[in-house]
């Protein structure tokens, strides 16, 4: 993306360990197997699930419409929107501009309108009991946005809570580069085989040597790619990860990966479990831990 470096990653490779995998999810319960098994996670999207920053979007949008010469920007179209990538709102609101120069719009702007950023009531209640869920290991916790690096940044600036939980080594934002074996994409087995590869990434990854590393740029949702490559680096499976977000590009990606979706709020229905707000979740997760 233009105006970041981004980063790259070399995954960890799993074994593929035959846990079960619970496929009853009731509208109020998790499944244990999902904290029993010692390669589980939790990934979470950031905003509007954690943070609420849909009004330093909304801001940041509808300035860009102003300045860059479109007029005045509906919420109504817009809002249905918001938790894409910064190529869905290129293609939406922005067409006569290219993605990179959006892209250095919002970064370059973004931290103007952080006065409307604050982390979500229950959020770090919620965190800590994820973590209990998971015998007190973080390192099992990612966060997978849409949101390009230079705007994690800024949020994570604004927000020790996130800071306490994630580290950038645990952030996962589309756009990243993400460092690969070849022999893994080759194989059908491996849930890396299902990334969101174009006809000529694929090619590319066919007629290289054996045990070669290929860069390979992180898609966002709705691909499943956020989750399969967060879910490497970890080094845990992402059939026993839950993903939490509350779009419905979450859901989408949560589809596309094959892992367990949490939804919160009215636009995240559809998953295996719902829940209202970030702090509903935390209470679940808090029931669980004490039993």
């Amino acid at each position: 993306m233009s105006g970041i470096s981004p980063r790259s990653r070399v995954g960890l490779v799993s074994e593929q360990r035959a846990y079960p995998v619970p496929r009853e999810f009731t509208s109020n319960s998790i499944p244990s197997a999902f904290f029993s098994a010692p390669d589980s996670g939790i990934l979470w999207d950031m905003d509007g699930t954690l943070v609420e920053s849909k009004q330093i979007w909304w801001h940041l949008c509808s300035a860009a419409s102003m300045e860059l010469g479109y007029g005045l920007l509906d919420y109504d179209a817009w809002e249905p929107t918001f938790g894409q990538s910064v190529d869905g709102y290129q293609r939406a609101f922005f067409p006569e501009h290219s993605v990179a120069e959006i892209d250095d719009y919002i970064n370059s702007n973004f931290e103007r309108f952080v006065e409307h950023l604050h982390i979500l009531p229950g959020c770090e209640d919620t965190l800590e009991a994820a973590v209990a869920a998971l015998g007190g290991d973080v390192s099992r916790m990612a966060i997978c946005t849409n949101s390009p690096l230079p705007i994690v940044q800024v949020v994570m600036k604004h927000c020790p809570t996130l800071r306490r939980f994630f580290t950038p080594e645990r952030t996962f934002c589309a756009g990243d580069l993400f460092a690969l074996e070849t022999d893994l994409l080759k194989d059908q087995e491996h849930e890396l085989h299902r990334l969101a590869l174009s006809p000529e990434e694929r090619e590319a990854v066919a007629e290289a040597a054996p045990q070669c590393v290929y860069k390979y740029q992180i898609k966002a949702k709705p691909t499943g790619d956020l989750i399969f490559a967060s879910s490497h680096r970890l080094g845990v499976r992402s059939d026993l990860c839950l993903f939490v977000g509350d779009s419905k590009f979450d859901l989408m990606s949560s589809t596309a990966s094959g892992c367990f979706a949490v939804g919160i709020a009215e636009k995240a229905h559809g998953g295996h479990l719902h829940v209202d707000n970030i702090a509903e979740l935390g209470e679940k997760l808090a029931g669980r831990n004490r039993k």
